[in-house]
Order: C-alpha cells, then structure tokens, then sequence
C-alpha cells in the first residue's frame, strides 16, 4: 500500500495545534496496519521534526506495535523534549521489545522527571525482563516521589521475580494503611502464586 492523501493529511495535521485534529490524526494514522506507514513516520522522526509531531509519531508506532521503531523511540527517550522521552517511553512498554531495556533503565537515575521515571518503570514492568529488577528496587527504596514508588512496586508485581519478595514486604512494614502497602501485598501475593 502505498501513502494515499488521506494518509498524508493526517501525517500533516500531527503538527496541528488544534488537540482535537492531532487526536483525531493519531487514531486514524494508529489503524494503518501498513509497513509504509511505519517507515514513514520513523523517517520523519528521523528528521528535526516538532515536539508535537514527535509526541504523536511515537504514540502511533507504540499503538502500532511494531518493533521496526524500537531504534528510533530509543533515540526519542533522549529527545529535549520531555513530552516526546514521555511517549516514547510508553510506546516502547507497549511495544516490549528487550531492546528498549538499558535505555529505559538509564531513565531511573536520580535526575530525571519523575513522570518519565514512572513511564520507564511501567515500560519495564510490561517487557518483563529481570535485568530490570534490581534498577526498579533501587527506585522504590531511593525515590521520595510516590507515583514512582507506586509503579515500581506494580512493575515489580508484574515481573514477578522472588528477588522482589524482600524489598515489597519491607514496604508493607514501614508504610502501614495506604495505597502503596496494599498495591505491596497484591504483588507479593502475584509473585507468590506465579
């Protein structure tokens, strides 16, 4: 298949100020289960495109799922652009690719924007890898914020690594009643029943 107008309209109008075009520009663009599509949009990425086409491209190619992209959303987790190190970060969650691991665990140091920290940590939980697990029990135990210390303890759930056991449960001892202790004990009982 090759780029038809309509396809090239809405590649255009990801630049579109407008959020309701640019949504709208994503969801068409995110059911072209084409190759050329893909090529594209990585080619465009490539280029130095705006922050918003790049936010929109790496949304598309995470709900894509296509692992031809995995280079290219690496190199975006480094964008200067928080808002496009964000998306990519959540696309190569979705995506799974066991590439994306290093680049996301770099994104767990102490510099770095807590949302992107949280979305590299979901990012890791969903590929699953075990390389991933120390890194994220550094961040539950260092992080003072407590949306990364909330993903970290759902990611840790969902690798589902015995190695995890001992730091969950020092989070139930030390935070008693809350959200976090509760989310705690579910991945205990995850890891446990896995």
């Amino acid at each position: 298949m090759a780029i038809t107008p309509e396809i090239k309209k809405h590649v255009v109008e990801l630049e579109n100020e407008d959020i309701i075009i640019r949504q709208k520009a994503i969801e068409y663009l995110s059911h072209q289960k084409d190759e050329d599509v893909v090529t594209l949009l990585i080619g465009l990425l490539s280029e130095n495109t705006s922050a918003l086409f790049k936010e929109s491209a790496c949304t598309i190619l995470g709900d894509l799922n296509t692992t031809k992209a995995v280079d290219i959303l690496i190199k975006c987790l480094s964008d200067s652009d928080e808002g496009v190190k964000f998306k990519a970060a959540i696309a190569l969650g979705k995506i799974g690719d066991e590439k994306a691991i290093a680049p996301l665990i770099n994104k767990l140091n102490k510099n770095v924007d807590p949302l992107l920290k949280s979305e590299a940590i979901i990012a890791l939980g969903r590929i699953g890898d075990d390389r991933a697990i120390k890194p994220i029990i550094d961040s539950l135990k260092n992080d003072e914020d407590l949306f990364v210390k909330y993903h970290a303890v759902k990611a840790l759930g969902e690798i589902g690594s015995k190695e995890a056991i001992k730091p969950l449960r020092l989070v139930t001892k030390r935070i008693i009643n809350t959200r976090l202790n509760f989310l705690a004990q579910e991945a205990i009982r995850k890891i446990n029943n896995s």
